[in-house]
């Protein structure tokens, strides 16, 4: 099919399909403008459409391109109407999006190219969270980051010493949340100051590396300034005393997980004052008194569900007190026990787990143990899905529907 395309000044005939945009006559552009008029005679319509000329070349291009794939699809046309091609006219959503993937380096940056992405980049939602493990952080880069950071960050990852000393300089007061590793000479000062300005924090963690230059005067300050915490993770720190576990306990009062890794002494009988645990971890930890721990954890600790004593010197007995005395405990984990391991072979049924109640341990059938956890399953169901290979979780799902059902009707 034949076009035909009407220009001011002359007329020329075009034999391709689809429409045709040539540029106007130079005597037309005293407004700096060109103007395009394209005759469709298959759809016997005209469209006219102005494109500014000062726009750069790549974007009057794309301009151009549109321009003839909006025509040649049949939609609405355009007529003495501008076609701004703007890449800061993306969806709010989608540059969103675009910042949550980059890391805090890139985001600044991308921040900074205009207006309206440095008003997106400063969201609070893209600020809630900040890992800083690959990147140097010292206090310089904490206070470029205090602007953004202050009012809105809720979780914190750094890494190293600088780190955790530069990180009170974010000045993030509702910090909820802090996760440091490879800590090695992090000082009691260092994590005093770290609790003090963040009274609001409800998880801190630091370690797997030994902390030995925290001492028990910096667990107590974490105790007196953070009475909202519910996880404490330290590794390697040399000695506990019972003021600051007693003090833990009393002020706070929704602490559920403790782990102190690695250590080198811890009072025993001071831990089970904080009755709020539900889940302890002492793997690691050396000059415990077993049998003061077993008594005591088992009659205070009434809401303790997981308990780990992997690679720790606890002998048989203490492990058979727990899992006999304590209402409240699922699971135990005692992995690399010498002296458990030495005795468990030879007398197995000193180990064996009471209804509802799993011993994980390198002599124990584990898959035998997860099926106590299932107090509501029938022992043959339990026994037979373990025989055919099958999926105890989904048996148990499958038996507790049916279960259901029949009570229903």
């Amino acid at each position: 099919m034949s076009r035909r395309l009407r220009r001011k000044g002359f007329q020329s005939k075009d034999k391709e399909k689809g429409p045709v945009i040539h540029q106007a006559a130079p005597c037309c552009s005293d407004a700096a403008l060109e103007e395009y008029e394209m005759v469709n005679f298959s759809s016997a319509s005209a469209v006219t459409i102005t494109i500014d000329a000062n726009l750069h070349p790549r974007k009057r291009a794309a301009a151009a391109c549109h321009c003839s794939t909006t025509s040649s699809s049949g939609s609405s046309s355009i007529s003495n109407q501008a076609v701004p091609v703007d890449w800061t006219s993306l969806p709010d959503d989608t540059v969103i999006h675009v910042f949550s993937r980059l890391n805090y380096r890139d985001r600044s940056s991308l921040a900074s190219s205009c207006r309206a992405w440095h008003i997106i980049g400063s969201s609070p939602c893209l600020w809630q969270a900040l890992d800083l493990r690959a990147h140097h952080c010292d206090t310089a880069t904490a206070l470029s980051l205090a602007s953004c950071c202050s009012a809105n960050l809720r979780s914190l990852r750094f890494r190293g010493c600088e780190a955790a000393a530069a990180v009170m300089n974010l000045q993030a007061r509702g910090l909820q949340e802090i996760s440091a590793d490879f800590c090695r000479d992090i000082t009691d000062a260092i994590l005093s100051v770290m609790a003090a300005r963040h009274e609001l924090l409800e998880s801190l963690q630091i370690g797997p590396d030994p902390c030995e230059k925290i001492s028990s005067d910096a667990i107590r300050a974490v105790a007196l300034c953070c009475p909202r915490l519910k996880r404490l993770r330290l590794s390697g720190v040399r000695e506990i005393d019972a003021e600051a576990l007693s003090a833990l306990g009393m002020h706070c009062r929704s602490l559920k997980e403790i782990a102190l890794v690695d250590c080198g002494s811890i009072n025993e009988a001071a831990l089970g004052g904080v009755v709020s645990l539900r889940f302890l971890s002492v793997a690691g930890t050396r000059n415990m008194n077993w049998a003061t721990a077993s008594l005591v954890w088992s009659k205070q600790l009434c809401n303790l569900v997981g308990l780990d004593v992997s690679r720790t010197d606890v002998s048989p007995t203490a492990i058979s007190r727990l899992l006999v005395s304590s209402n409240s405990l699922k699971v135990l984990c005692a992995l690399n026990c010498q002296s458990l391991e030495e005795e468990g072979p030879y007398n197995p049924s000193m180990f064996t787990s009471t209804k509802g109640k799993l011993l994980l341990a390198l002599f124990t059938d584990i898959f035998k143990g997860i099926t106590t956890l299932f107090c509501d399953v029938p022992a043959g169901a339990a026994a037979a899905s373990i025989k055919e290979n099958k999926n105890l979780f989904g048996e148990w799902g499958i038996w507790n529907h049916k279960n259901g059902c029949q009570k229903n009707t």
